[in-house]
């Protein structure tokens, strides 16, 4: 990816982010708008399992945890925030450490007032690094996940996939749970 395609995918992906935000309080205030009561800004922590894959043969697991937060505009859609810090992956003298910020869009289709499925789809700006050469940029990712609900707290077990840079596959499974406001 040049130069200017990453400016551009950055100040879209930024614009984006800062529109969200400014349309959430309107959207909270009106009640039509989200469907009642199920809407609200939640934030969580997860714990989970990250495998890199390079198309050239390196491949590795490692612990990784996020942080991440969002707006439920009802309960069938969110938007959410995230950033992944993917540990240290070590074979054969080599140390791959990955790490990644991401935004998506989730879907959910609820099977009664506690349980949930859910996809996602979003934007992943990616960094890894290994032997001294560091690379990121910006891919898609996606990702699919069951929801238990009880009361304000929302427990996920989901994995999630990218790919960055053509030749490295990413894939996580993760446990994380969730506070609602």
């Amino acid at each position: 990816m040049n130069a200017t395609v990453k400016t551009m995918t950055m100040k879209t992906i930024f614009v984006g982010v800062l529109l969200f935000c400014t349309a959430a309080p309107g959207w909270a205030n009106d009640p039509s708008a989200t469907g009642g009561r199920e809407r609200g800004w939640f934030t969580g922590v997860g714990l989970g399992v990250i495998e890199s894959e390079f198309d050239r043969g390196f491949a590795g697991t490692s612990t990784e945890y996020a942080l991440f937060g969002g707006y439920r505009l009802n309960r069938f859609f969110a938007a959410e925030m995230a950033y992944l810090a993917g540990g240290k992956v070590e074979r054969d003298g080599v140390e791959l450490k990955t790490s990644s910020a991401n935004l998506s869009v989730l879907a959910s289709l609820p099977l009664g007032k506690r349980f949930s499925f859910f996809g996602r789809v979003g934007a992943s700006a990616w960094q890894w690094e290994a032997v001294g050469v560091e690379r990121n940029g910006i891919d898609y990712a996606y990702g699919a996940g069951a929801a238990v609900s009880i009361g304000r707290i929302e427990l996920r077990l989901e994995g999630s996939a990218s790919k960055w840079e053509r030749d490295m596959n990413v894939s996580r499974a993760m446990l994380a749970g969730a506070w609602r406001f």
